[in-house]
């Protein structure tokens, strides 16, 4: 194998490394977003009533599951941050 086919593969898995990377950087940054999106719903009742009116007759959702999604998110978010996926200033 040549030196030169050692770096390809060397730059195909650090570039793989850093597509990863941000990815899970993505996730912790959305989960922070729905944290926020969550807390400006829930604490206006009229949007939260009106909401709810909708996920009650919507077929593929509930409230339960969407609560259930919410938490595994932040679970998730706190998960990346505690061992150290991501750093607290890229949460969101």
């Amino acid at each position: 194998m040549s030196n030169k086919q050692a770096w390809e593969d060397f730059n195909r898995v650090i570039r793989e490394f850093g597509r990863i990377q941000e990815s899970i950087t993505d996730v912790s940054r959305w989960a922070g977003n729905l944290q926020t999106i969550k807390t400006e719903i829930f604490d206006d009742v009229d949007r939260k009533s009106e909401l709810k009116k909708i996920i009650d007759i919507h077929p593929d959702y509930t409230i339960t599951g969407v609560v259930a999604m919410y938490q595994k998110l932040q679970v998730l978010k706190t998960y990346l941050i505690d061992n150290g996926y991501v750093i607290k200033e890229e949460e969101g």
